[in-house]
């Protein structure tokens, strides 16, 4: 018996009334569930940390008791995967929600920390990432990298403008274009649609933002992966990991040190996914910065 040690409070909710599941992926450290109605669950070791659906485990490798093929079942504060039973009870409860209310009148902070956002950016993201989209520069990518780059630099530049404009039919076009743009499980598009969305929840300090933010996770829904789907709808909620939630934390007290090092957290993510995402945030926030200052 495997125990829980924190469980996001959108799952715990759901785990009240749970529906059939399947095992989605399984990797050494993540196991990701997902319900005939599309929700996903995320089981993960303590390294990855908190998020939006993530339960944190006992430390164990996945891949050493599941496979694609076992059986899901929920029953008595359990979840059986094969022959891995995991204990939920006792676990502290996690809320994704970060308070974007704290941004109200600290939206300059936001601008404060565009710069150094760029230059972690610059200095870490892999040239394939989004980082492209924000810092053009020299870049070894292959044909098809270079591709998809030139392909989402309209849309991402328009989604940015429509989710400061509340512009839905800004909004929805650029999600159409970007959604499933880029390789992986969590594609670049999706990613940098992701981070966009978080930047506007901070700069409207939770007002006004889920209805824009909706439109673009509506339109990316059936356009993308079950995993990118299930983060931006979060993200429309406004409901992000713990390395968001401390680089946020970071931004609001303005200090340098924590934002850069909660940036390369970020950007640890995957192989681009967080370096795509946290481009999709700097790229709102600096422009916010560079319309106050022009």
């Amino acid at each position: 018996m495997v125990q829980a040690r924190s469980i996001a409070s959108p799952t715990l909710a759901w785990l009240r009334d749970p529906k059939p599941a399947r095992v989605l992926h399984v990797f050494k450290d993540a196991c990701n569930l997902i319900a005939e109605d599309g929700e996903i669950l995320s089981l993960v070791m303590p390294n990855i940390g908190d998020g939006p659906f993530n339960i944190i485990l006992e430390p164990l490798e996945f891949s050493d008791h599941v496979s694609a093929e076992s059986a899901v079942s929920f029953d008595n504060g359990q979840i059986r995967i094969g022959a891995l039973e995991i204990a939920l009870m006792p676990a502290q409860v996690w809320e994704p929600r970060f308070d974007w209310e704290s941004f109200q009148g600290r939206q300059d902070s936001l601008s404060i920390s565009a710069g150094a956002l760029e230059e972690v950016l610059v200095e870490l993201a892999p040239v394939d990432s989004f980082v492209q989209l924000i810092h053009s520069g020299e870049s070894s990518v292959r044909e098809i990298e270079a591709q998809i780059l030139l392909s989402a630099r309209e849309p991402a530049r328009f989604l940015v403008q429509g989710l400061l404009r509340e512009d839905e039919e800004l909004c929805r076009a650029s999600a159409r274009k970007l959604a499933g743009l880029g390789a992986g499980l969590t594609p670049d598009g999706d990613d940098f649609m992701m981070g966009s969305i978080l930047a506007t929840w901070a700069y409207c300090a939770g007002e006004g933002v889920e209805q824009a933010a909706q439109w673009v996770s509506l339109e990316a829904d059936l356009r993308t992966t079950s995993l990118a789907a299930a983060w931006l709808q979060a993200a429309s909620r406004g409901e992000c990991s713990v390395r968001w939630h401390e680089l946020l934390k970071a931004i609001l007290i303005e200090n340098e040190e924590n934002i850069r090092n909660a940036a390369r957290a970020i950007i640890q993510q995957g192989h681009t996914s967080g370096a795509s995402a946290l481009a999709g945030f700097t790229a709102l926030i600096s422009m916010i910065h560079r319309a106050g200052s022009g």
